[in-house]
């Protein structure tokens, strides 16, 4: 997704230095959407997981969604790109993007915070165990119980 795409988009450049060609599907729904997934599941609040403009009145990352043109970036590097918004699109970009000899990108815009949920599994990440919120301390609970069910290694 895009969030990833931010912290690792250097691996299209090494693609591309080394001639081992990639093809990358980049799903833009403006928003590190498993690490907010997961704050909310642990009883937070958002917290700079989406990808807003600081709002100048209240001064917080509450503004509006920063639209990231991804298949520009990508095309900086010398990648072939495609910006797709329709089914036909994305069919017609997966198709020249396996002719192409070069690595290539296709940024796909899709709706803000959409997502395949958790991947269809549990994530076993840490979370407080003893807090004055009651949604933290229902999480917890809630988290200490698979802990109990999941399969030791």
């Amino acid at each position: 997704g895009d969030g990833s795409f931010m912290m690792l988009h250097s691996e299209l450049v090494t693609s591309l230095q080394e001639n081992a060609k990639i093809n990358v599907l980049l799903f833009d729904n403006m928003t590190n959407g498993c690490i907010n997934n997961l704050q909310m599941e642990h009883g937070m609040d958002s917290f700079t997981t989406e990808f807003r403009f600081r709002n100048a009145e209240g001064g917080k990352l509450d503004g509006g969604l920063i639209p990231v043109d991804f298949a520009a970036i990508a095309a900086g590097y010398g990648c072939k790109t495609w910006r797709v918004t329709t089914l036909a699109q994305l069919k017609q970009a997966l198709e020249e993007a396996r002719q192409s000899p070069v690595s290539t990108l296709i940024d796909i815009k899709v709706l803000p915070k959409t997502m395949v949920h958790k991947y269809f599994s549990w994530w076993h990440v840490g979370g407080a165990q003893v807090s004055q919120s009651e949604r933290i301390n229902a999480v917890a609970r809630m988290l200490n119980e698979h802990l109990d069910q999941a399969r030791k290694y």
